[in-house]
């Protein structure tokens, strides 16, 4: 009989169990270890290729008859499971992406948005979509399609009364909402940091946006000094909150994700207390339960262990918190126990499904699941090169946005090698450029956008 390593896995699981010692990965084998990493990958892969068309146009992926994010996030989900991207898949999942590329495209509309139908999840969808079509061979459709996105994101920053000062009293100014507004009623985190997600990796953000964009989150952040409406009522842990308008019980995993890498792409130096305490916050998480879903833990004890409300999207969280170690500078680490990526890549190898998918829940169906948690295995963000010097933090009664770097409007898409997003960029493949956007600017922030599987 031949034993899989996935059989001889579940076996030390069950075996460990029985002791009281919980999950760990086979013997604690680097080879193992690795080669599970990218098994599970693999077998992820598989399974949206599986869902691509099912329940809607072909090509296309859906969830909760959301087309147009979903495709591009399991675009992007395949499209990293392999060094080089693109240019590395097989012949047939190239062009099972050729066909989520021209899913997209049938999406953009007038205004520059890409989504299925005009104000439906603008930000969200734009974002993910001009991300997606970033790291595909360009043609005159794709740049144009990208070129536009990023400027409806450049034009529905929030930013009232004075353009590119922080002069409103909910701190609302250099957020996102859902269906974009420079002057919407209502901002959060998770549609900001996905706005600069797209900015950064599709031309760099302008030194205007970055600077609304740190007061922001700023203003987000659960520790000393508050800035001006600020909630400090559920205590300073450095975490972040949801919005000034939805606070939503105070500093959460997925949150704190968000806000740490968003500040990291708007130019806060890895050093700043900012990040530092927002790394912290995600630390604890992690120490206590890096595993907390429904499969881990019942739903009383979610809110205290600081996952997403409900626990109900893990994924999400996780990846988040991915971008967040990535962007801080925190080296990942597959064979060290104690390392943040280890305690990820543990409880999603484990939780993997037989048909390669990962659990679903409320708001997260398997094609999310394991879009999220795939681009969480495969440790996929925008990399700065080389990290900015540090921004300081507002003081006490300061309300004024700190200052700005410049950015470098440039997309590379990059093997890595070795561990930590600190490295010197080297071997670039290819490059790809939002129409119009190249500036180059001396000693400001270079994105380079990248994947890694364990090896």
């Amino acid at each position: 009989m031949i034993i899989s390593l996935r059989h001889v896995f579940a076996l030390v699981l069950v075996l460990a169990a029985a002791v009281g010692a919980g999950t760990a990965f086979a013997l604690h084998d680097p080879a193992a270890n690795e080669t599970e990493v990218n098994s599970a990958i693999d077998g992820g892969v598989g399974y949206l290729l599986t869902q691509q068309g099912v329940g809607t146009d072909p090509g296309c992926w859906t969830s909760s008859e959301v087309v147009t994010g979903v495709s591009a996030l399991a675009m992007l989900s395949i499209l990293n499971s392999q060094d080089g991207g693109y240019a590395s898949l097989d012949a047939s999942t190239q062009g099972a992406i050729d066909d989520g590329t021209a899913c997209l495209l049938d999406r953009v509309q007038t205004d520059g948005t890409i989504v299925d139908f005009v104000g439906e999840l603008s930000t969200y969808n734009t974002s993910i979509a001009i991300w997606a079509l970033s790291s595909v061979p360009s043609t005159p459709d794709i740049a144009g399609a990208i070129a536009g996105g990023r400027a409806w994101l450049l034009d529905n920053q929030y930013d009232a009364n004075t353009a590119g000062v922080r002069d409103t009293a909910g701190e609302l100014d250099g957020g996102w909402y859902y269906e974009g507004g420079s002057t919407s009623g209502f901002v959060e985190h998770s549609n900001s940091s996905f706005a600069l997600q797209a900015l950064a990796i599709t031309g760099g953000i302008p030194a205007a946006e970055a600077g609304l964009a740190q007061g922001f989150f700023t203003c987000l952040q659960n520790r000393l000094p508050v800035c001006a409406n600020g909630d400090v009522a559920t205590g300073i842990d450095g975490g972040f909150i949801y919005s000034h308008q939805l606070i939503k019980g105070g500093s959460r995993t997925s949150q704190t994700g968000s806000g740490v890498f968003a500040m990291r792409l708007a130019g806060v130096g890895s050093a700043d207390g900012r990040i530092t305490d927002g790394i912290a916050f995600l630390d604890e998480a992690l120490n206590q339960n890096p595993c907390n879903n429904m499969l881990h833990a019942d739903s009383g004890a979610l809110d205290d262990l600081h996952w997403s409300e409900s626990g109900d999207l893990i994924h999400y969280a996780q990846w988040a918190a991915t971008k967040a170690y990535e962007l801080a500078g925190v080296a990942d680490d597959v064979n060290d126990t104690n390392n943040w990526f280890y305690k990820l890549a543990n409880c999603l190898v484990h939780e993997q499904e037989e048909a390669g998918s990962f659990p679903a829940s409320d708001r997260e169906d398997a094609i999310l699941a394991t879009s999220f948690a795939l681009l969480t295995l495969e440790r996929v963000t925008p990399v700065i090169e080389p990290t900015p010097t540090p921004t300081p933090a507002p003081t006490a009664t300061a309300t004024a946005t700190p200052s700005p770097t410049p950015t470098v409007a440039a997309v590379v898409q990059l093997p890595r090698t070795g561990s930590g997003p600190s490295e010197g960029v080297s071997g670039l493949p290819w490059l790809v450029l939002a129409a119009g956007a190249l500036a180059l600017t001396s000693g400001g922030l270079v994105f380079a956008y990248r994947t890694r599987r364990a090896r």
